[in-house]
């Protein structure tokens, strides 16, 4: 197992709970006009990609929708975007994501997900400018869009604080 940060069993119905403005349908006309657009997940990425300025816009995928393999529908657009890979299992945040989601807070810049990035917007949240925009999808229901704000950062920081340290197990 990866070293990071574990959701605890107990809290899983509590997390999954939808935070933000939920909205089925099109969201782009709810975007303020200014700071960064960051979405994960590859169906609102993709809807993202078609209606967002790119020099405002981050995406986090992980080539899944509703754990099935899907496609990114890029039109041709993400050939633009910085490339970075990083490793997030199911159910937890790697340090490795925490850190790439963190560092990684620019236009233009596409985050490759190998397993999961559900849990990634907590972060994103956590390290985004005031002003800037998280949206992620909701399976069947559509999208929440939260807007940063000092409280939005302090609530995915508690939330962070609630998973679980482990740390990676080695081979003996």
């Amino acid at each position: 197992m990866k070293a990071g940060l574990l959701l605890p069993h107990r809290l899983r119905r509590e997390f999954s709970k939808p935070w933000g403005i939920v909205v089925s349908g099109d969201f782009t006309g709810l975007l303020p006009p200014r700071g960064l657009v960051t979405c994960i997940g590859d169906f609102v990425s993709s809807i993202c990609l078609e209606n967002v300025s790119l020099d405002r816009l981050r995406i986090i995928i992980d080539w899944k929708t509703k754990r099935s393999r899907a496609a990114l529908i890029d039109n041709g657009k993400l050939h633009v975007f910085t490339k970075i890979t990083t490793e997030n299992p199911p159910g937890m945040i790697t340090f490795k994501a925490l850190k790439t989601v963190c560092s990684a807070a620019k236009p233009k810049t596409a985050i490759l997900v190998k397993g999961e990035e559900d849990l990634l917007a907590l972060p994103a949240i956590a390290c985004s400018r005031i002003g800037d925009t998280i949206i992620y999808g909701i399976p069947d229901r559509g999208a929440a869009i939260i807007r940063v704000t000092p409280e939005a950062k302090w609530h995915a920081n508690i939330r962070i604080l609630q998973l679980e340290p482990i740390l990676a197990r080695t081979k003996t």
